[in-house]
């Protein structure tokens, strides 16, 4: 009865030094505690999350699973679990957790925080959101931001856009709705809007560190490279071992043609987290553009043994053009096809490799029935509009005549770098690109995608209803801009 009493005090005198932050006077505590009951699971939990506020997450790690031993529905438990095997840099054991702990207790404001946090580490920047839109939803919002984040969660996306809209004019500095604002644009790819409403986040809140990773992402999407590393560099400044901000960095510095210094941080990070699968895949999209084909492929199978289901780094590998499938890779592809029920990215980009396997082993009924199902699949994801693209072929066709073009005798840039044939579409122009792409020798790195992005910086932000300024604008461009324009592209 002495030793029960003591127990209970020493617990208690624990959880209170960990409460008011002095977790080595609660350690010294939990450890007395448990030498008294090594199977007394508040003990056990206590000095689990002291071993990692003290810095040993390992023993963290083992004390808090004989603490899930005894009690494997509580949701802390899981929480704090995930948070030790994080600290490891196991971050797909820590999202396990994490999402256990979010099961158990839907309303654990930190476990869905922090699972937003470890999928963005993974890459899942659309798993991320989600749970970060969750953690808004159970941090007592006002409902009708509530609502807004449901929508915007279920993808319906410009109904959320409207009541974040209508909200925002009553409340124009609520900092959750302004990012839930960003995130719509983001998603939506209007990146200059989104820019100034994270930027607005940061204004209000400067330790909005999520609004910040996100705001160097959108700045990156903007070309704009030397101010994302701003941010980034801030972010690493705050936590230099957090690994989502390194994986930033090295995300920012490859689209900036950085190459040794990105892949000189992937590297680094991949010794942290070695089976980080959207990670290694993103390392090997790096190596490719940077023309080390070689070891983009062992990046893509790395990625592949991690996850045997992940469509992106098939669809990679196959896209080398300098890999062809053995008979064994093949058919483990179509049996990981056909074993993914929903219809989801992973499962076109597997279909569109299975049918690039087939079309090299000459099976062409074979190639085009794997071609039609991720076609199907990914037209749903596509948000391809055949009526808004007819207005943009009809716009350029009224706009780009023979007097429009020939005004362009002046300005531009005169470098003679090769570059791919760039056309209306629907004009052939992505053929001749495909086929000159086919040869081992000849990567495309994204004519297509760096042309619209830079006609949707020139267009800027343009609310619904609004006529289109490009491609009539052009006509309004400067020689030295248009030559900027060029060397952008180049």
């Amino acid at each position: 009865m002495k030793d029960q009493t003591e127990l209970k005090r020493l617990v208690e005198l624990a959880r209170e030094n960990l409460q008011q932050g002095k977790p080595a006077e609660a350690l010294t505590l939990a450890e007395q505690a448990v030498q008294l009951n090594e199977r007394f699971p508040p003990a056990l939990f206590l000095l689990g999350v002291a071993l990692r506020l003290t810095g040993s997450p390992q023993a963290s790690i083992k004390t808090l699973t004989e603490f899930l031993a005894l009690e494997p529905n509580v949701a802390q438990g899981r929480h704090e679990i995930g948070l030790a095997f994080n600290t490891c840099g196991q971050i797909t054991n820590a999202i396990v957790e994490f999402k256990k702990a979010v099961d158990l207790d839907p309303g654990l404001l930190g476990a869905w925080r922090m699972l937003g946090e470890v999928l963005l580490v993974q890459g899942d920047e659309v798993g991320a959101a989600q749970a970060h839109a969750r953690a808004r939803l159970v941090s007592g919002v006002d409902p009708a931001l509530k609502q807004a984040t449901e929508l915007f969660t279920s993808g319906r996306i410009g109904i959320a856009e409207g009541v974040c809209r209508e909200y925002l004019r009553i409340h124009p500095t609520d900092v959750n709705a302004i990012r839930l604002l960003a995130d719509i644009g983001y998603k939506l790819g209007i990146m200059e809007e989104a820019v100034q409403l994270y930027k607005r986040c940061l204004e209000l809140t400067p330790d909005y560190h999520m609004a910040r990773h996100k705001y160097a992402l959108a700045l990156s999407k903007q070309d704009k490279f030397e101010a994302a590393m701003v941010e980034v560099n801030r972010l690493i400044e705050i936590d230099p071992n957090n690994i989502a901000y390194k994986t930033l960095h090295a995300a920012v510095t490859s689209s900036a043609g950085r190459f040794e210094e990105a892949h000189a941080v992937y590297e680094d990070v991949i010794t942290r987290v070695p089976n980080a699968v959207s990670i290694l895949t993103s390392y090997g999209h790096s190596l490719r553009y940077s023309g080390r084909g070689e070891k983009a492929a062992e990046m893509y199978r790395r990625a592949i043994k991690a996850d045997p289901s992940h469509g992106d780094a098939y669809w990679s590998l196959a896209n080398l053009k300098t890999v062809k499938f053995n008979s064994t890779e093949v058919k483990d592809m179509t049996e990981q096809l056909h074993a993914i029920e929903n219809d989801s990215a992973d499962k076109y980009h597997l279909a569109f490799a299975v049918g690039k396997a087939l079309e090299d082993d000459k099976d062409y009924s074979g190639a085009f029935e794997a071609y039609t199902l991720g076609n199907q699949i990914k037209r749903r994801y596509s948000g391809y509009d055949s009526s808004d693209n007819t207005l943009r072929v009809e716009d350029s066709v009224a706009v780009c005549d023979n007097k429009f073009m020939l005004a362009f005798n002046t300005g531009g840039n005169p470098d003679p770098s090769p570059i791919f044939v760039v056309g209306l579409p629907r004009s052939g122009s992505t053929l001749i690109e495909q086929i000159l792409a086919s040869h081992s020798q000849v990567e495309a790195t994204g004519e297509l995608h760096f042309i619209s992005r830079i006609a949707a910086r020139l267009e800027g932000s343009r609310k619904k209803g609004e006529a289109r300024r490009y491609p009539r604008l052009l006509s309004e461009l400067s020689d030295t801009e248009r030559f900027d324009l060029g060397q952008q592209y180049l």
